[in-house]
């Protein structure tokens, strides 16, 4: 038996393992549809032109979407996205908005974990804020920002006008 990582494989491909694995199968006569479904969200997360790429090669946004689209490949009702836009650059950043808000408008649920509030702020309908694991604030974006136990929280109580 050998092993290997998935990111050794060009992207295309790896997918195409994920989508077996889906079904918990091997080949079969769906590898057409499978083709297809991996299209899809390579489109879908801007992924197109690097589908012959190996992942470890892919610049570190296009990893972070192919992370994104591994993650679609599965179908889920609900994806949990945890930092997405660490150590993206502004222009990789606004990748990753435009996928996340066509994710949104397909009706895909995303629970979304970031500490970047401009990068939040056209994304989110509500935002749950925790201190030591307890809720402290659940609202609208701009109401946290001029919230006063989530400023005194992450920003100390002298902090005037809010959070930016």
């Amino acid at each position: 038996m050998s092993v290997g990582s998935l990111k050794a494989y060009p992207s295309r491909t790896s997918y195409l393992a994920a989508c077996k694995l889906r079904l918990g199968r091997g080949p079969t006569q769906n590898e057409a549809k499978f083709l297809a479904e991996i299209d899809a969200v390579m489109a879908l997360t801007e992924l197109t032109d690097h589908a012959d790429t190996t992942i470890d090669a892919l610049p570190y946004g296009y990893c972070r979407m192919a992370e994104v689209a591994r993650a679609l490949i599965a179908c889920p009702h609900t994806l949990f996205l945890d930092e997405p836009a660490a150590g993206l650059s502004e222009a990789e950043m606004e990748m990753l908005a435009r996928v996340i808000r066509t994710m949104k408008q397909n009706g895909l649920t995303i629970l979304l974990i970031d500490h970047h509030m401009d990068f939040l702020a056209d994304l989110v309908d509500d935002v749950v804020v925790l201190d030591a694991g307890q809720v402290i604030y659940r609202g609208d974006i701009d109401g946290m920002r001029k919230d006063q136990a989530v400023i005194s929280a992450y920003l100390g109580d002298d902090v005037e006008g809010g959070v930016s």
